[in-house]
């Protein structure tokens, strides 16, 4: 679990956690150099099985998650952000799934609330069973509606998760699309259609501030490349690949374009409400 200042929310995700059917072996904070107390909130709840880790410095959700999962010793890692929570037995069915079905890295459906936007979804394949299936081939198809993994829904295996790389560390915002899509180059994966986990976006959140430029070129780079790789290897599913790839190309970019006019329109409101002033 990353964290960085999230007293405010940090409790109740890790109740959540506690709460799990299939209880974790161990339960790692990631303290991104949180100067709230959040820390020590977390320590004073008791919780079993709980250590904390220190960044030596900020670095971001991807740094973070990376050096969280450094000591892991177990079958599989899962990740959870501060400011989210899992449905009892999302750890329980993930898990389930994969082992059933041999899959390397797993995920569920769930709420996504955009509290900076007013707009909540629920992530669902629509017209499926509410059960496991396979979307390994079919994964990039899905994601042009919406991706089927999010940071606090994903289990993995966590010797995949190493041989993938973990998350980008150099970016704070795209970090986890280009492990998703090495893992899905190297392993299978399954999908628990249910609505098991909510994500909360919050207005102070890093998903509603600024996209750095850097940042998406960094990720988009890297995505590419393993879709090179995908293409070269003839893997099922890379040209559904290519098309989600060159859609959000476009999408990424043309977000940060327009969030940028937004700060030059806004930043000249400001200049000149001053002026009148």
């Amino acid at each position: 679990m990353p964290v960085y200042n999230a007293a405010a929310t940090l409790e109740g995700s890790l109740r959540t956690v506690l709460a799990q059917t299939r209880p974790p072996a161990r339960i790692v904070i990631a303290n991104d150099r949180s100067t709230d107390g959040s820390v020590a909130l977390a320590e004073s709840l008791g919780l079993p099985n709980l250590s904390v880790v220190t960044l030596p410095e900020n670095g971001g959700c991807g740094a973070a998650r990376n050096f969280g999962a450094q000591g892991v010793t177990s079958e599989f890692v899962a990740f959870l952000d501060a400011d989210d929570e899992w449905a009892p037995t999302f750890l329980e069915e993930v898990v389930a799934a994969m082992e059933d079905t041999g899959a390397g890295f797993g995920s569920s459906g769930g709420v996504r609330e955009l509290r900076y936007r007013g707009a909540t979804s629920t992530r669902l394949l629509k017209g499926r069973p509410a059960a496991p299936i396979d979307l390994t081939r079919s994964f990039w198809k899905s994601a042009l509606g919406f991706m089927p993994i999010h940071p606090s829904s994903i289990v993995i295996r966590r010797r995949l998760y190493e041989e993938a790389g973990g998350f980008c560390g150099e970016v704070r915002n795209g970090e986890d699309t280009p492990l998703w899509a090495e893992l899905w180059r190297r392993s299978r994966f399954v999908f628990v259609n249910k609505p098991l986990f909510t994500s909360i976006a919050p207005a102070s959140g890093l998903s509603a501030g600024t996209i750095a430029y850097s940042d998406v070129s960094i990720s988009l780079g890297r995505v590419g490349r393993t879709l090179l790789r995908s293409l070269r290897e003839r893997r099922p599913g890379s040209g559904w690949f290519a098309v989600w790839y060159g859609a959000t190309v476009v999408r990424r970019n043309a977000l940060w374009v327009v969030r940028r006019l937004r700060r030059r329109m806004a930043a000249r409101r400001r200049g000149s409400v001053a002026a009148q002033g």
